[in-house]
């Protein structure tokens, strides 16, 4: 059974957590933080609690309304744009190669 567009772009998003705070382990920790010291660090910068970083890896990636404040901070160490960190149906379509 194929997955759902729908379920597609969540799991983009999740990837696109994990390679956002791969890059924050690698400029601002020299890719020696844990994963908990990147969720701190990232809560931190967002005024926010580390729980919610790990909720987010597990869920659907970075809500809509910390997208811009994220981009800020890895765009501090590396160019980023919104598509890359919060993909849309449009996006998650051309990955599936066109389908919708």
């Amino acid at each position: 059974m194929s997955k759902s567009l729908s379920a597609i772009v969540v799991e983009l998003r999740r990837a696109a957590l994990h390679a956002a705070l791969r890059n924050i382990n690698l400029h601002v920790f020299d890719s020696r933080a844990t994963e908990r010291e990147l969720h701190e660090y990232v809560a931190r910068e967002l005024g926010q609690y580390p729980g919610l970083i790990r909720c987010w890896t597990r869920h659907e990636g970075v809500p809509r309304e910390f997208v811009s404040d994220m981009l800020a901070i890895l765009n501090r160490h590396s160019v980023w744009a919104r598509h890359q960190l919060y993909p849309n149906k449009a996006i998650a379509a051309q990955y599936l190669g066109g389908e919708r």
